[in-house]
């Protein structure tokens, strides 16, 4: 429901029940370009989006339509208000050190959050594009992250990621078999 609510037409409708000048726009996520630990589903639902996005300029472009992707980066909004969302985290379970180490760095990336009124000056640009299909990043989480992705493999890009999380590394808690 919240991505439905993000996609916003802008235009004039004409004649036949089409418009001119139309982009349909939908925020992305900078986890929905690499999935990203503890929110895995939240990441694989903008990930999808995008690809929904990108199928669906190339289906509307012979109308004269677009769709604009911005990938977001932190922008203050009420979801980081504790009486918004909600965790379900197991603080005691064996991802409690990882927990601890995501609410680290989350109160970090809080405290440097953007002020929405950047993101919506962005948005207003990003619409007046043409193209059949323009994806921007807005945010310096969100560019750094397309550029990563573009440049690291996914090996470099997960152990970057395992190491500012404080993941522990591939196998630590599996336990030990002796043969």
């Amino acid at each position: 429901m919240a991505e439905a609510r993000s996609v916003v037409i802008t235009g004039a409708s004409r004649g036949l029940g089409f418009a001119s000048a139309v982009r349909l726009y939908t925020r992305g996520w900078h986890g929905g370009i690499r999935g990203m630990p503890a929110t895995s589903l939240y990441s694989a639902t903008k990930g999808a989006i995008e690809r929904w996005a990108e199928a669906l300029a190339l289906e509307i472009a012979p109308f004269g339509l677009g769709v604009t992707v911005l990938t977001a980066g932190t922008f203050r909004t009420d979801v980081y208000d504790e009486n918004y969302t909600q965790d379900h985290a197991d603080r005691q379970g064996p991802y409690a050190p990882h927990h601890a180490a995501l609410d680290r760095i989350g109160e970090r990336v809080i405290r440097s959050a953007k002020p929405p009124e950047q993101f919506a000056a962005a948005l207003e640009k990003a619409l007046e594009k043409d193209a059949p299909f323009a994806k921007h990043a807005v945010g310096s989480e969100a560019h750094m992250m397309l550029m990563a992705s573009r440049l690291l493999p996914a090996s470099a890009l997960h152990s970057i990621t395992r190491a500012m999380t404080g993941l522990p590394r591939p196998h630590a808690l599996r336990p030990h078999h002796h043969r």
